[in-house]
This record gives structure tokens, C-alpha cells and sequence, in this order.
């Protein structure tokens, strides 16, 4: 196996305070259903759609964290050879890539168009057969990925 001329890191991800957050509300959501579910001080009707809904809760706070994890855990180096780049997407062959670029996406506020509300950088590669990579600037450094195949594309 040839070894990578290149390899890029994501940017090192540690626990964030959203996923601190959803595991929170998550432990407490299922343990106040636990109590009022045993809790005899409230009528039946209530105390079911009680535990209902905040069953509701933990079940969407567990999932936004494993989802958060399996996001993180999706984040791989970046692989340059001299014939073919491997990302978290897939490997491409270098003669099968049709265009890379870095490109600027914009997000309008909804009522008001002319307001940018967020912006981010985004590394996209093209194969022939129209698959996509994209990759963000705020998992990898993609001005160091683009300088990287511009180099190798050049040779």
C-alpha cells in the first residue's frame, strides 16, 4: 500500500457544550418521567401525559447526542496520493475528478433577503460520475486541501 503524500486532520473536536447539553436534558427528562411516574400525588390523566412528554424530551435529546457523536466520529483524515484522494466521503482517483473549488454559502434571514444571517466555506470535489465532497471549513482546514491538490493536479 503507497503511502499518502498528503494528509490534512480535522480540526481536533472535543466535547462541545451542545452535546454536554443534550446529554443533560436528557439524564433529567428521564429521570423527573421516572419520579412522576411513581409519584401517586398527581391523577392518573396528568401524570401519563406527564411521563409522556417528557419521555418526548429524552428520546429527542438522545438522539441529537448520538448524532452529534456519529457526526464526530465521521470526521477522517484527509488522504492526497499521487493518484487518488481519500475522504470521509470515499476515495476519488485524480483522473476521475472533474473540478475542486472553495465556495462561499450564504444564509439569508427569511423575511429580510438582503441580511446574511450565517456564512461558511465549503471545499467541493467534483468526479466525472457527479459524486460530491464536501468538505467544511469548520471540520478542516480547506485552504490547505485546496493548495494541496493544486500542487498535485500542477505536476
Amino acid at each position: 500500500m503507497d503511502k499518502p503524500l498528503y494528509t490534512i486532520k480535522p480540526y481536533e473536536q472535543g466535547i462541545d457544550n451542545w452535546l454536554l447539553l443534550t446529554i443533560v436534558i436528557f439524564l433529567i427528562s428521564l429521570s423527573s418521567a421516572y419520579y412522576f411516574n411513581k409519584n401517586k400525588h398527581l391523577d392518573y390523566n396528568r401524570r401519563n401525559i406527564l411521563v409522556m412528554i417528557l419521555s418526548f424530551f429524552a428520546l429527542i435529546a438522545f438522539m441529537t447526542g448520538g448524532f452529534r457523536l456519529y457526526s464526530k466520529w465521521r470526521l477522517r483524515p484527509i488522504e492526497i496520493y499521487s493518484n487518488r484522494i481519500k475522504t470521509p466521503y470515499g476515495s476519488a482517483p485524480l483522473s476521475n475528478v472533474l473540478d475542486y473549488y472553495i465556495k462561499l454559502e450564504k444564509q439569508y434571514k427569511p423575511m429580510q433577503a438582503e441580511v446574511v444571517k450565517d456564512s461558511a466555506f465549503y471545499f467541493f470535489l467534483i468526479e466525472r460520475n457527479n459524486k460530491t465532497h464536501v468538505l467544511s471549513e469548520g471540520d478542516y482546514p480547506i485552504y490547505e486541501v485546496l493548495d494541496n491538490m493544486n500542487k498535485l493536479m500542477k505536476e
